[in-house]
């Protein structure tokens, strides 16, 4: 898009402020990883993990997040504008209903997986690690930067996402995505899912 996502603005606030202020609502702890806090941040008491190295992708700011958390995190991605507290809660709820080791991921209705609205696991940290290592017993693939992968190869009970949900999965990934947002739309024009 030419410009950090995370700072487009829509109704006066920028992605990210967004997604945490949503995030803070469910009460539970927030942290946002891959990046240091913007200048002009306001929200209290939200601490920034920066990746450790450039480009890494959303599997490396996961990693930090369960390493700096040691629990279970739940993951949204920033340029999901219209994700609500009550679709986190959802998710949450989830976590207590479902068992998979490794996390539990949602599913959109067109049966993608949604790797950025996902509850990773502790576990998980550990394997990872043990992937890195060279532990191919770990069952997650060696050297992958994708969460996609790392689901798919992992131990993840999927959920399908309620229909009156699914439009929280739009994500921003064009200039026209972010234009029909700001116009109030909650359909994706440039793709239908992450």
């Amino acid at each position: 898009m030419g410009a950090d996502k995370a700072l487009l603005t829509i109704d006066g606030e920028t992605m990210l402020e967004r997604a945490v202020r949503t995030a803070l609502a469910t009460g539970a702890p927030v942290a946002v990883s891959g990046r240091d806090s913007p200048e002009t941040w306001t929200l209290p008491h939200v601490p920034f993990i920066p990746d450790l190295t450039t480009f890494s992708g959303p599997l490396h700011g996961i990693s930090r997040l369960l390493a700096f958390f040691r629990l279970p995190v739940l993951v949204i991605g920033c340029d999901m504008p219209l994700v609500t507290s009550a679709a986190l809660e959802w998710l949450i709820d989830q976590a207590d209903r479902h068992t998979g080791e490794d996390g539990i991921t949602v599913v959109d209705n067109a049966g993608v997986i949604q790797p950025l609205f996902t509850i990773y696991r502790p576990v998980l940290l550990t394997r990872l690690e043990a992937s890195s290592a060279g532990g191919a017993s770990s069952g997650i693939i060696s050297g992958t930067s994708s969460a996609r992968a790392v689901i798919e190869a992992g131990r993840f009970d999927r959920v399908l996402i309620p229909d009156d949900l699914e439009s929280v999965l739009l994500s921003v990934d064009t200039s026209e995505d972010l234009e029909a947002v700001q116009k109030g739309s909650t359909s994706n024009p440039s793709s239908s899912s992450i």
